[in-house]
């Protein structure tokens, strides 16, 4: 039978094929080179994200424990076999799972996760196993808290990266994305894989938006404004009023550090400095610079030079 479906339309088989195979090296590429940065990261012992030698310090103390006591990591495995099969024998049984230990996991909402019998068993046998292992690790004598509390929090996140949520071709949404857009979906997904891959140094950063979605006048910073002073941390933005009369007091803002000044200046329609002016405010706005090393130098040394002489600090 003849397919009424053009092949080398934008979603057609021809032209995801086109699509894919030149992803597939770049991906190759970027992986490795993910790898030896992460690699580097480690063995260069840069802890600013991820504590690695602490996490494998108590990873390694976990481990150690099990050796230790044969006889307790006999019954634990035991354990988890004999729960394993016991729910294997209710999903053989038909039976209802208990539905408190996934009921509210935001991961496992779609109906498919409690309807289709494969994806109910790929969720329980999951959070069994899951539960399990976040069960020794506060379970372990060989831990302090401070330990128990840093492992697990590295373990879970582990665990929800391995969840069977994650794996395409099981979670129903992204399948049914993949067959509605005739896998565009699954092919942009992987473009975007490789260019987080490509772009991140060190760690992977992932794009949490398209930088091409702004732009400076349309959604972004759209009223005008000139800068009156700067310095090495920041500049000062005036915005001049726009009416006849104006307020005798102008009005300041200074916004957090971690913000920019323009997230009140977004849109026409919600552009709380364009509101002002048109009110006869006169406004400033501080901008903080974006930190970079040199302003991190330049804090070690104010830092070293309190530490040399206490009665800044202290007044004595």
């Amino acid at each position: 039978m003849a397919n009424d479906r053009d092949t080398t339309s934008a979603g057609g088989p021809i032209a995801l094929t086109a699509r894919l195979i030149p992803l597939l090296p770049r991906l190759a590429l970027a992986m490795s080179r993910a790898g030896y940065r992460q690699l580097r990261e480690i063995t260069g012992l840069d802890y600013s994200l991820i504590d690695y030698q602490g996490v494998l310090t108590a990873g390694t103390r976990f481990a150690l424990a099990w050796w230790l006591e044969p006889v307790r990591a006999l019954e634990a495995q035991i354990g988890l076999v004999a729960r394993s099969i016991s729910l294997f024998e209710q999903y053989l049984a038909g039976s209802e799972f208990e539905a408190a230990r996934s009921g509210a996991d935001k991961r496992f909402l779609d109906r498919a996760w409690s309807e289709d019998p494969v994806l109910v068993i790929a969720k329980e046998f999951y959070l069994l196993q899951a539960e399990w292992l976040m069960a020794q690790i506060r379970d372990c004598a060989a831990l302090d808290d401070h330990e128990k509390q840093k492992l697990a929090f590295y373990t879970r996140q582990l665990l929800c990266a391995l969840a069977p949520s994650n794996v395409p071709l099981i979670n129903p949404k992204v399948r049914a994305r993949a067959l509605e857009t005739h896998g565009e979906s699954l092919i942009g997904g992987l473009e975007n894989l490789v260019h987080d891959l490509e772009q991140g140094s060190g760690l992977l950063p992932i794009t949490q938006n398209d930088p091409r979605a702004f732009e400076i006048g349309r959604n972004l910073a759209i009223t005008a404004g000139k800068v009156v002073y700067r310095n090495d941390l920041m500049e000062l933005i005036q915005y001049a009023p726009r009416t006849e009369t104006v307020f005798r007091t102008p009005l300041l803002f200074v916004p957090p550090w971690i913000n920019k000044y323009y997230i009140l200046d977004l849109q026409p329609e919600n552009s709380l400095f364009r509101w002002l002016i048109e009110q006869g405010h006169t406004v400033f706005v501080v901008s903080w610079v974006n930190p970079s090393e040199h302003h991190a130098r330049a804090l070690s040394t104010i830092f070293a030079r309190v530490r040399w002489r206490p009665s800044i600090l202290y007044g004595g």
